[in-house]
């Protein structure tokens, strides 16, 4: 991926001081040049300001905060792809950002559980890297949940917890569980936003990036969202996704304690076993109090 800066002359002595401190520099043809394995950033004499490589657009974030450029949307940008497996390794090491990830959307029983985490200086993105925060994919439930308490003393974050039957309610008014996730993640972020000032955020992207434009509202708007697949990679979604995950967990054993049946993760053969118990017990007409009704799994549980 390519990134483009377009600086003036009072920006440019700020620019050297700043990347001399990290990377060595070289002159090519009269453009000044600064190259790791990772990065190549090349200044013009027209004042555009080029970085190359698949580090381009951390090193392009890192810059523009440094040069004072903070509102991302008001300069001037040109991005051009070069390789879609590029859009999946971009690090915004950092800088200050907002992780936006899910957990409990792959699980037939359980609420659907959103999480907005705010990274707010390099001391706190060291310190979160001392817990070994990870995707939580990656990591047992027993860790998730140690992790989970650590992260909520370390930084800002918004949870929005969608129970079954409300996800059934939006289920029938949407039709399309993109649009659910859309409006949980901007949700989330416009909650946090309203107590945390930052111009990035990042989320996984599960759809047309469209989805979860089109309801931000005015401070969601105002900032610059990047949408990416395996977003878990930068450490702000990495967080998110560890205390979406331990909420999500949590409210399960909330539910298995409320009706007394065993409600297993996912949507695994033991699941229908388990989901079948429930109805015997409690009638198919309450399986949307603790299921996602528009499952396949669904049609298995309720039948015979």
């Amino acid at each position: 991926m390519n990134e483009v800066i377009q600086v003036n002359g009072e920006q440019k002595e700020k620019l050297f001081y700043y990347l001399n401190k990290y990377i060595a520099s070289s002159q090519n043809n009269g453009s000044m040049v600064w190259k790791t394995d990772e990065v190549s950033i090349t200044l013009y004499n027209s004042g555009k300001l080029l970085f190359q490589g698949k580090a381009a657009t951390a090193w392009y974030m890192k810059v523009a905060q440094e040069l004072g450029l903070n509102n991302i949307a008001n300069f001037s940008r040109e991005t051009e792809i070069e390789n879609d497996s590029n859009l999946n390794i971009i690090q915004y090491s950092g800088l200050p950002r907002i992780g936006i990830d899910e957990s409990g959307k792959g699980d037939f029983f359980g609420p659907l559980v959103t999480v907005a985490f705010y990274i707010e200086s390099k001391y706190q993105e060291y310190k979160i890297q001392e817990l070994g925060v990870k995707d939580s994919k990656r990591i047992t439930d027993k860790k998730i949940s140690q992790i989970a308490k650590e992260l909520k003393l370390l930084g800002r974050y918004e949870i929005i917890k969608i129970n079954p039957s409300k996800y059934n309610q939006l289920w029938g008014s949407m039709g399309n569980v993109n649009k659910i996730l859309a409006w949980s993640h901007a949700k989330s972020l416009e909650n946090l936003l309203n107590k945390s000032e930052t111009q990035l955020a990042i989320s996984d992207q599960f759809g047309d990036e469209s989805l979860i434009l089109s309801v931000l509202q005015e401070k969601g708007k105002s900032i610059n969202l990047v949408q990416m697949h395996k977003a878990e990679a930068d450490l702000a979604v990495a967080a998110a996704s560890i205390i979406a995950r331990d909420t999500f967990v949590s409210q399960l054993k909330i539910l298995e304690e409320k009706f007394g049946v065993r409600l297993p993760k996912g949507a695994s053969s033991s699941v229908v076993t388990q989901g079948k118990m429930y109805v015997d017990k409690y009638g198919k007409e309450k399986l949307s109090e603790i299921a996602k009704t528009h499952f396949k799994t669904y049609d298995k549980v309720i039948s015979g």
